[in-house]
């Protein structure tokens, strides 16, 4: 079994768990098993489904010559791709990007709206040395990243929401019924499996699910002490002037960047203008325009208490 260095371009989010370093020992031996971590070169060029999710989930455009390091898998999607696993793999052999994440296989079919699959050569399985000072690695698989499931899982009521395809509405329905449970009362979590490994899908879940949650705790806390509650127009376009801008900022910016990410110098240029505009937005909503922020309606459930907050939406 031979064994090489190399310095990858660009590592797949599939992988995160295992918290790669981009300088990687491959061998030349392939683990040809779901789940294996394996690199590849980038052959080509394409200019739709053309991106890859980075471990911290922001998406960079593939090139041809780029050294990626993914996982090996199996992929049924109506919009994407199809494939399977390889029943054998050797180096210099030539498989397909199957998703965004990472996923990597054998394509079967591609739907024409996103074009035929790039295509991949397999430089070697990457290794990994899990024991201290040990130069006896072993081949990387996503199972060492795993949560350790619980002998005795605790027994409560779970719903499942499935769908036919992506874009159908899964998320939504599970999101208002994350809400209503909530506002009636009941302790809620809420998960999202994600099969094919694209980290963008939990995080837009856990916004989601969080952002509903508190909106909906909130207006069950403001009704049950104010009853009728009304909206601070003026304050929501504060919000919203504060919040688009820093949105395009951190969310669409980096896209027409190379490598559609950040420098580390850039980061950290970012994150002192996001802080400044925050500054500047309390600096308004607490100081100089105090006013446009204040509740100015008080209704019947409302009593005299001079220390009775009045809430601004």
């Amino acid at each position: 079994m031979a064994t090489s260095k190399i310095t990858v371009d660009k590592i797949a989010s599939s992988a995160r768990n295992l918290k790669l370093l981009r300088t990687l020992t491959l061998s030349s031996t392939i683990d040809c098993r779901e789940g294996s971590v394996v690199a590849v070169r980038v052959i080509g060029e394409k200019s739709t489904y053309n991106q890859l999710e980075d471990v911290h989930g922001r998406w960079m455009t593939l090139h041809d010559g780029d050294l990626v390091v993914g996982v090996l898998g199996k992929r049924r999607a109506l919009h994407g791709y199809e494939g399977v696993m390889p029943e054998s793999l050797q180096v210099g052999e030539v498989i397909q990007m199957l998703n965004i994440g990472g996923v990597m296989g054998r394509c079967v079919s591609y739907n024409p709206d996103v074009g035929k699959a790039f295509d991949l050569e397999v430089l070697g399985q990457v290794m990994v040395f899990p024991d201290f000072d040990s130069r006896q690695g072993v081949p990387a698989h996503v199972k060492r990243g795993a949560i350790t499931g619980s002998s005795a899982p605790i027994k409560v009521p779970v719903i499942y929401v499935v769908g036919t395809c992506m874009n159908s509405g899964k998320t939504f329905a599970a999101c208002a019924m994350v809400r209503a449970l909530h506002q009636a009362g009941l302790k809620v979590a809420g998960a999202k499996l994600t099969g094919i490994s694209l980290m963008r899908d939990t995080l837009y879940s856990i916004i989601m699910i969080v952002t509903g949650g508190l909106v909906g705790f909130s207006l069950l806390l403001g009704g049950r002490k104010f009853a009728t509650q009304y909206v601070n127009l003026f304050g929501i376009k504060q919000y919203l002037i504060a919040l688009f801008p820093l949105a395009i900022i951190v969310l669409v910016f980096p896209m027409a960047l190379p490598g559609a990410n950040f420098t580390t110098g850039q980061a950290l240029l970012v994150a002192l203008i996001s802080a400044a505009m925050y500054g500047v937005f309390l600096l308004i909503q607490t100081k100089t325009h105090q006013s446009l922020f204040v509740y100015e309606h008080e209704d019947e459930g409302d009593d005299d208490d001079p220390h009775h907050g009045k809430p601004s939406a």
